[in-house]
């Protein structure tokens, strides 16, 4: 790497250290910090949310008064009494949070393009992030009737658990014991049968430092003069533009690509969920999920039950008699123009560019290459086995 390169490699991080320290996050999925937030767990809140500008401007309004302005209704009768204006407040926003599940799922059945297809949150991230969603549009409406970080720690907590645990709203821990196994599981689950949630799937990131949201509740941090922050993808072409167009000395487009099928064994954030605390729909570890899936559902999907073919992946025998991946029937969006169905692997970005679906094909071939070396070395093992215990069968 010459200098220049360095320099600007140098400047890249130090501005997106810079405009993104508060959201680095190391993924170790701390079961503590989950959205699968059990009854008996408190509201969480960031410290600096009391020395919000919202925090600020809400104190000055009595809460019973800003109840009532919020919902129209006489302060006297529901909006002076705390325990009531929790129950508003709730069930106001599980009508917002049902609202917005109802609106994203609707658009994500007209979705025909590959990229909203990669970014939509899976069913049981959105099914985990319900209570959590609740609990985070429940807080916004406690701050617009002038509560205190202090008063919703303190005095609301307990009511709250005890609202939501009426309603069934707790979100129970999937893990209570587990089970004894030889082998790991897709998930991740169990994988420390001490800390059975750490680097599963569908846990929580762990921050090596505190969010920093504008409102203190959610919203994006804006820059000192109040304009949005570029975005990293914005600062990085900015920074690395190369108008001679030279090429790489050894980096080729296929870095980029490998680097993308690496991340998705790794990371996988979707957009629709917009809850405070993000939570990871990849297992945290390389363990080749963006191939064999990271749940039972999708590793059964992608296995070949046949007897023929024992331990391998399902392939598709092409028109021009090569293996491919399995179609995916499920998905419309690469049928728009080619009419060809999706290819099914772990991960919805294997549809993506052609280079990742053939670095899925490359390693799902491979497999089966070796699964069936295996099938081959048992038989000769069982062979062998007969040949050493035949005399001694015969002298009985």
């Amino acid at each position: 790497m010459n200098m220049r390169a360095l320099y600007r490699l140098t400047t890249f991080l130090l501005l997106y250290w810079t405009s993104h320290a508060q959201s680095a996050e190391r993924r170790i999925g701390n079961a503590c910090n989950s959205p699968s937030v059990s009854c008996n767990e408190p509201l969480q809140l960031p410290d600096s949310f009391a020395d919000s500008n919202l925090a600020r401007q809400t104190r000055q309004k009595p809460a019973e008064e800003a109840c009532a302005e919020i919902f129209g209704i006489d302060a006297t009768k529901t909006c002076a009494d705390s325990r009531k204006r929790l129950q508003l407040a709730l069930q106001q926003a599980k009508k917002t949070v049902d609202s917005t599940f109802n609106l994203t799922q609707n658009n994500e059945n007209s979705y025909n393009n590959l990229w909203a297809t990669y970014f939509s949150s899976d069913k049981t991230a959105k099914d985990t992030s319900y209570f959590a969603l609740i609990l985070l549009e429940t807080t916004k409406l406690l701050r617009k009737f002038g509560m205190t970080l202090t008063q919703i720690k303190e005095v609301y907590n307990p009511q709250v658990l005890e609202e939501v645990s009426k309603k069934g709203l707790c979100q129970r821990e999937p893990i209570e014991e587990c089970a004894a196994g030889g082998f790991r599981t897709f998930s991740g689950y169990c994988n420390n049968v001490v800390h059975p949630m750490w680097g599963a799937v569908f846990q929580a990131f762990s921050r090596l430092v505190a969010p920093s949201y504008q409102d203190g509740i959610s919203a994006p941090r804006e820059a000192a003069d109040g304009l949005e922050l570029p975005t990293s993808s914005l600062v990085s072409q900015t920074i690395f533009t190369d108008s001679t167009g030279t090429k790489h000395s050894t980096a080729s487009l296929l870095l980029a690509q490998w680097a993308q099928f690496v991340y998705d064994d790794l990371v996988k954030i979707g957009t629709s969920t917009g809850e405070r605390q993000q939570a990871n729909q990849a297992t945290s570890f390389l363990d080749a999920s963006m191939i064999y899936g990271n749940n039972g559902k999708t590793a059964a999907l992608l296995r070949s039950y046949k007897d023929a073919s024992p331990g391998e992946l399902n392939v598709f025998n092409s028109l021009y008699d090569r293996l491919l991946l399995p179609q995916n029937k499920n998905r419309r969006e690469c049928a728009l123009t080619a009419r060809e169905p999706c290819f099914l692997s772990g991960t919805n970005s294997v549809n993506l560019t052609p280079t990742q679906a053939a670095l899925h094909t490359v390693w799902v071939l491979q497999h089966n290459r070796i699964a069936k070396r295996l099938k081959v070395t048992e038989k000769l093992f069982m062979l062998q086995q007969l040949t050493i215990l035949m005399p001694y069968v015969g002298n009985k």
